[in-house]
């Protein structure tokens, strides 16, 4: 196995060997994990044996085999840096050379944005930051853990095998929270998964776009789905047909619609080209002509109307539909 340095039989134990192990262990971070407690308090979960938390902390080795919490100080919304405190080593030459009275349980701290601990000799001596709390000014509403396995560094998982899920959250019985949840710097959702399945996208002012889908070598979007409006393209251009919302109650289909099935139009108003939709034309059941002559059928032409007769009932139609659209001024 290889070493990073072979030492022979009887060889004089050097002093850099064990200063550099204490300056790697120095820094290591092992089954740390930040986590919210409830809406105002956050805790680091440890119990005994093999789920013991070590954390490095300005070079000292500090560990817990209880769990540790910290009630959030209030206070406006923002973002408080969490940090893990401890006090010195205690390292002393009585009763014996290097005995050690060190209380190497560590705590935790929430500061103000952009504040660190206090030092308090004996108690806090030296600190690490290990996250971060989202504060609503009422309750914690996102825990960033910045060190350990569990972290903000880049996430780039690899299936070992074809039927295994590189990356899967699992949501625990009777979840209520997100499953999963992309956030911004400041804390902002961006994209969630409910604990049923929903999803949720949210975009700053002015950033509308949700999603867009392509074929590989597409040089555009076939499908562009944004706030308010989804749109259609080749592929080799731009979106040309886009269904989007222009008032309460209506859609607007830019580009042409072509239907091929039955048009089952259900509703109480029409306009055609440009015209401002209209009601249903009412009154064909009968009328009076012009000339006085007493109301007929105006869907019934009798064979002794007058050419005035025809006339007026050609004048109608034409009249209606051209408060309908398709005939023009």
């Amino acid at each position: 196995m290889a070493k990073h340095h072979q030492f022979a039989r009887n060889d004089v134990f050097p002093s850099w060997w064990p200063n550099a192990i204490a300056e790697q262990v120095g820094v290591l971070v092992e089954n740390f994990e930040l986590r919210k407690a409830t809406d105002t308090t956050i805790e680091v979960p440890a119990a005994a044996s093999d789920d013991l938390v070590v954390v490095g902390i300005d070079g000292k080795w500090r560990f817990r085999s209880t769990t540790v919490s910290r009630a959030h100080p209030g206070g406006a919304s923002g973002v408080y840096p969490i940090f893990v405190v401890a006090a010195e080593n205690v390292i002393v030459g009585t009763p014996l050379p290097f005995t050690d009275n060190t209380n190497y349980a560590f705590d935790l701290r929430i500061e103000a944005p952009g504040g660190t601990p206090a030092i308090v000799p004996g108690t806090v001596d030296f600190f690490r930051k290990v996250g971060e709390a989202v504060w609503d000014g009422t309750k914690i509403t996102r825990v960033r853990q910045l060190v350990g396995q569990v972290s903000t560094r880049p996430v780039d998982a690899a299936a070992r095998r074809a039927d295994e899920t590189p990356i899967r959250a699992t949501a625990f019985a009777g979840q209520t929270a997100d499953v999963a949840s992309l956030v911004d710097s400041n804390g902002n959702v961006l994209l969630q998964v409910g604990p049923t399945g929903s999803l949720r996208a949210d975009r700053p002012v002015g950033q509308d776009l949700i999603l867009a889908s392509r074929q590989f070598g597409d040089a555009f979007a076939r499908v562009e789905l944004k706030h308010g409006s989804i749109a259609f393209g080749p592929g080799s251009t731009a979106p040309d047909v886009t269904v989007d919302r222009t008032g309460v109650g209506l859609l607007r289909v830019q580009g042409g619609l072509e239907i091929d099935g039955t048009l089952d139009h259900d509703g109480a108003n029409v306009g055609l080209f440009g015209v401002a939709p209209v009601g249903r034309r009412t009154g064909w059941g009968s009328f009076t002509h012009s000339d006085g002559t007493a109301a007929v059928a105006r869907r019934t032409l009798a064979s002794n109307y007058t050419m005035d007769q025809m006339l007026d009932v050609v004048r109608t139609i034409v009249e209606d539909l051209k408060t309908l659209g398709p005939f023009g001024t």
